[in-house]
């Protein structure tokens, strides 16, 4: 079984902090907004999935209809049927019958899923982050919310889509990188860094930005919700800003993300290249700051399944 790290948040031992968007070089800032304005759109399937499954009049069938249009999403929606993941008796095959067992809000993920990683993962081609890993990661993280949100109806289904969102920018920084290099724009390289140096910090070395910056101005370009925007952009605040420093509004949000983040993070890698959330933000949610026993027998069941799941589902076709 995985050991959680619950090693104390870096907020007072490490004086780094991540780069917000008002830090970004404004060159760099405008350049990085162009690019993103010819990144791909979401998947229209992905769209009109995302819209279905908030109505209570949409069906399972009409679900069917949308997904059977994308090929790899049904082999996807099978294939996590089929596995251990569900551990059923028999196999089943029939796309409808699937929607029914699965339910609407897995559907939802796997659309996301599958959606982002078909049409940008040709994006990521010799960059720095595996599609796969970053698709096994944000589907983890989605559970985790699931879990963390105690299955609240409705909101659980929103939750759960912002954490297939959170990490959005990760695919478009090789292609931000690629324009750089075309471009002669030079930014530091990594070699100087620290062997500690989190993920962000190891970012913004190699990029001049990081992928959460980048996730708020993409999720904007796609015209997500205000609340999603948000989200994405500030959902690593919590690991070096002051819950002050968080929109009001959303900081029960951008807390649950930052706390699933870590915890997938540690479970599915057993290893954590963010600094663990300040306390402030486990206290508005009214949980227990020790990940230890944060983490329940059934989300380390689930992370097993997930493992066992993204090995054997189509990335790419």
């Amino acid at each position: 079984m995985d050991e959680v790290n619950t090693s104390t948040s870096q907020h007072n031992e490490n004086p780094w902090k991540m780069m917000r968007r008002e830090n970004v070089n404004p060159k760099l800032l405008n350049f990085v907004t162009a690019v993103l304005q010819m990144f791909p759109e979401l998947p229209e399937s992905v769209q009109k999935i995302m819209t279905m499954v908030y109505d209570p009049k949409t069906s399972s069938r009409e679900i069917a209809e949308i997904a059977a249009l994308d090929p790899i999403l049904v082999n996807n929606i099978l294939r996590k049927l089929n596995s251990a993941y569900y551990q059923l008796d028999r196999k089943i095959e029939d796309l409808n019958f699937a929607i029914v067992v699965m339910g609407f809000n897995e559907i939802r993920d796997l659309a996301i899923q599958t959606g982002l990683v078909k049409k940008l993962g040709v994006e990521m081609t010799g960059g720095e982050y595996n599609p796969r890993d970053l698709s096994a990661h944000i589907y983890a993280v989605s559970i985790c919310t699931e879990e963390l949100s105690n299955n609240n109806s409705k909101e659980t289904g929103i939750l759960m889509s912002l954490g297939m969102l959170h990490d959005i920018g990760k695919f478009a920084l090789h292609t931000i990188k690629t324009h750089q290099e075309r471009l002669g724009i030079k930014t530091k390289g990594v070699d100087d860094l620290p062997k500690d140096a989190c993920l962000l910090q190891w970012e913004e070395h190699l990029y001049g930005v990081n992928h959460a910056v980048v996730g708020g101005i993409l999720a904007k370009n796609w015209d997500l919700s205000e609340r999603s925007q948000t989200v994405i952009e500030y959902h690593h605040y919590p690991s070096f800003y002051p819950i002050e420093s968080v929109p009001d509004q959303y900081r029960q949000d951008i807390a649950l993300i930052s706390i699933a983040d870590y915890i997938a993070n540690n479970l599915l890698y057993n290893k954590t290249r963010i600094p663990k959330p300040h306390p402030s933000y486990f206290e508005i949610l009214g949980f227990d700051p020790d990940i230890e026993n944060l983490v329940s027998p059934t989300l380390r069941k689930k992370f097993v399944r997930v493992r066992e799941f993204i090995s054997n589902i189509v990335i790419v076709d």
